[in-house]
């Protein structure tokens, strides 16, 4: 059961738009990344923050592995972060062969992702990958509420 799922997307293409609408009898609910702290008052769901890498095929592979260490070492160090997996996009549908890598963060609320959002550490691994992609624009960033409070 899907139960309220609200897709919060944000990147240098995404403009905010709201969709909503019945989907095998489960609310679907799509809005854009500006969503008031006030829309999660009756307790903050979980937050799934996946991100989408286009790397290029001369990527240093070494570099990325770094940068998802320091990543996956913010785990517990940043409050509310509670889980991090990364690893190769394998495409099975053929839809993101662009996204060649990616990985996807757990945070306890929306308060947690805004607090690994300002954290130094989580700025100076991100300018990283930034630059691994050639740009802010190969970076893909969606983050689910998953409607489960931890």
């Amino acid at each position: 059961m899907l139960g309220r799922v609200t897709l919060i997307a944000k990147g240098p293409t995404t403009r905010c738009r709201a969709l909503s609408g019945k989907m095998g009898g489960e609310y679907l609910a799509i809005s854009g990344y500006n969503v008031p702290e006030t829309a999660f008052e009756n307790g903050q769901p979980m937050i799934q923050h996946i991100v989408f890498l286009s790397l290029p095929k001369t990527a240093d592979m070494n570099e990325l592995a770094e940068v998802m260490a320091g990543l996956n070492d913010l785990v517990g160090l940043v409050d509310g972060f509670s889980a991090f997996t990364h690893g190769p996009n394998i495409d099975v549908e053929g839809k993101s062969p662009e996204a060649p890598y990616g990985f996807v963060c757990q945070f306890e609320n929306l308060t947690s992702l805004h607090r690994y959002a300002d954290d130094p550490r989580h700025q100076a691994l991100g300018a990283r990958l930034v630059a691994m992609c050639g740009g802010a624009e190969g970076i893909k960033v969606y983050d689910i509420s998953t409607g489960e409070t931890p």
